[in-house]
């Protein structure tokens, strides 16, 4: 029962960080937390978030067929990713940045078609 508590901890502890890191910075960041609370870590709780991720993955693809929230799950995955990989944290906040450029366009054009 404890494990449980303590992996809800961190788990809380994980997302309060990841978003209120700097958009643009915030899965970089995530990367550097994970790789600095990796050191101590064994080898098979280091393997434990790609095999996670991979999972959830295969849970998004289930879901993309059938009505659910596979969206959620294959934001899941690239989040574990970015964990992983520098590569993959640096693409997911270049997107994050675009997407949010985006939205703000998006919101001018309505605002401009109601005014």
């Amino acid at each position: 029962m404890q494990f449980i508590q303590r992996w809800k901890r961190q788990l809380r502890k994980g997302w309060t960080e990841l978003k209120d890191s700097q958009p643009g910075k915030r899965f970089q960041d995530a990367y550097h937390r994970q790789k600095q609370a990796d050191k101590g870590r064994s080898a098979a709780a280091r393997w434990l978030r790609p095999i996670l991720a991979l999972l959830s993955f295969a849970i998004g693809v289930v879901l993309a067929f059938i009505p659910g929230p596979a969206v959620v799950f294959f934001a899941l995955t690239a989040t574990l990713l970015a964990t992983q990989s520098l590569r993959v944290a640096r693409a997911l906040d270049r997107t994050e940045v675009w997407l949010r450029a985006q939205r703000v366009k998006l919101r001018k054009k309505l605002r401009a078609r109601h005014a």
